[in-house]
């Protein structure tokens, strides 16, 4: 379990069997997501309550012989002109699942000597420049009604499932904040550590429906970072990585736009029919679990602070077992005195680095 605290211990140096794969881990890495290796499992829902009319389509200048006319009820007059507005109730609620190949970046701090990891700069394009769309179904119920072009008697309580096109998702990224978010390291074997980071992202959902959109508006969104760091013998890193279960959810209070025409074909009768329906709201969620893969390239250690070993930014205990991994794997960057080679009198030079903390040492 992840706590406010994190317990940092000399993990590396526990044996010297150990220090040769911990040099070559300890740093900082830029990784680039494998987009096409990569998975975002989505299951979407797009929610619009609506209210309306239907009237048949008939109009005086246009089509008077053959137009469709309504009229609400069973029995009564219908004149020859007369075509009335019929009430409706429409009931949405679509939803559908998803794969998309995200895409994106972020650096990854890896300190073997206190036991930690450290992320920065996740930035995650979750569509990967796609869009998620799945169709829309109304369901619409009506009072019974008349028609005349054809002359028929449309009864009411019946739901008809009517096809209203799709409901998108356009936008879908996930940023992290400023400051580096730290969690766990744990060595998985002679080449591999595994890392869990609670971190929050700042995730942006925009909408479509019916032409109507659903503004992004980003919300913080607190998520685990649990992946599995693999080195390989030049000191590259590659990740498999997993977001689980964190679920974004936008909403736009109506009503929404302008009212909007929908020409419809009744299935009982066939006469041809509009729609007049105005969204009283629009709200969209999506629920996600994402699969990351990625490789990384190792950066090179500060030079604003030589013994800053770990690249932690603050100079610290485990500076001197990441120094020492380096130095008895026979790293070259352990030549800390630039004598050409790897030896005893470079650990006394970097100790007294270590112990002075020059320039922006802290």
């Amino acid at each position: 379990m992840l706590s406010g605290k994190t317990l940092r211990l000399p993990i590396c140096a526990i044996s010297l069997a150990l220090l040769a794969p911990c040099a070559l881990a300890d740093g900082t890495y830029q990784f680039t997501i494998d987009s096409q290796n990569s998975a975002l499992n989505s299951s979407i829902s797009v929610t619009a309550p609506t209210t309306g009319t239907l009237i048949g389509n008939y109009d005086a200048t246009t089509n008077p012989p053959t137009g469709t006319r309504t009229k609400p009820g069973f029995f009564g007059s219908f004149g020859d002109t007369e075509n009335v507005p019929v009430p409706v109730s429409v009931a949405l609620a679509v939803s559908g699942d998803n794969t998309t190949n995200p895409a994106g970046t972020f650096v990854l701090r890896l300190d073997t000597g206190g036991g930690v990891a450290g992320l920065t700069g996740l930035t995650l394009d979750l569509l990967g420049a796609d869009v998620l769309a799945i169709a829309a179904t109304a369901n619409v119920n009506w009072s019974t009604f008349r028609t005349r072009n054809p002359t028929c008697i449309v009864f009411g309580g019946i739901t008809i499932p009517i096809p209203l096109g799709q409901a998108t998702v356009t936008t879908l990224t996930a940023v992290q904040g400023e400051d580096e978010a730290v969690g766990t390291l744990i060595p998985a074997g002679a080449d591999s550590f595994t890392i869990a980071i609670p971190v929050t992202m700042e995730v942006t959902l925009a909408a479509a429906f019916l032409e109507q959109e659903i503004p992004p508006t980003p919300q913080s969104i607190p998520v685990i970072f649990v992946a599995t760091v693999t080195l390989d013998a030049e000191g590259n890193a590659s990740i498999s990585a997993a977001i689980e279960g964190f679920e974004v959810s936008q909403e736009q209070e109506g009503p929404i736009g302008e009212p909007f025409n929908l020409p419809f074909t009744e299935p009982i009768c066939q006469g041809n029919l509009i729609f007049t329906l105005r969204l009283q709201s629009l709200g969209a969620s999506t629920s996600l679990d994402a699969t990351l893969i990625a490789s990384g390239t190792k950066l090179p250690p500060s030079p604003t602070c030589p013994c800053d070993w770990d690249t932690s930014g603050e100079i610290g205990v485990p500076d001197i077992f990441a120094f020492l991994s380096s130095w008895f794997a026979m790293d070259a960057a352990a030549d800390f005195d630039g004598s050409g080679s790897v030896a005893v009198p470079d650990i006394f030079a970097f100790l007294s680095c270590w112990l002075a903390r020059p320039g922006n040492c802290v």
